[in-house]
C-alpha cells in the first residue's frame, strides 16, 4: 500500500509512543506475533472481561455483564487493574 502513501500501521508503535511521551522506546519487534506485524514487544496490563466501552469486535469482553461486575469490585489501591472476587 505505500505506492498509495498508506504507510503500515502498528497496534502498538514505538514511534508514537515516544513522540506523544517524549521518550526513547526501546523496544524490538514482538516475536510473538505474524511476520507482517510491526508491533513491538509490549505487555497486556489489563484482564479480560474488564473494559466497558462495549466494543461489539472486542476480544477481551465477552460477557459485558461480567465486565460491569469485574469493574464493581476493582479497588484501585490494589497492584493490579482488576482484583475480582469470584
Amino acid at each position: 500500500m505505500r505506492c498509495y502513501g498508506i504507510e503500515h500501521g502498528k497496534c502498538i508503535d514505538d514511534e508514537l509512543i515516544g513522540r506523544v511521551l517524549g521518550i526513547t522506546v526501546d523496544a524490538g519487534k514482538d516475536p510473538n506475533q505474524r511476520t507482517a506485524c510491526g508491533c513491538v514487544a509490549s505487555r497486556d496490563i489489563g484482564m479480560y472481561d474488564g473494559c466497558l466501552f462495549g466494543c461489539p469486535y472486542c476480544y477481551a469482553t465477552s460477557h459485558f455483564a461480567r465486565a460491569r461486575e469485574n469493574y464493581a469490585h476493582h479497588d484501585p489501591a490494589m497492584p493490579s487493574l482488576f482484583t475480582a472476587k469470584r
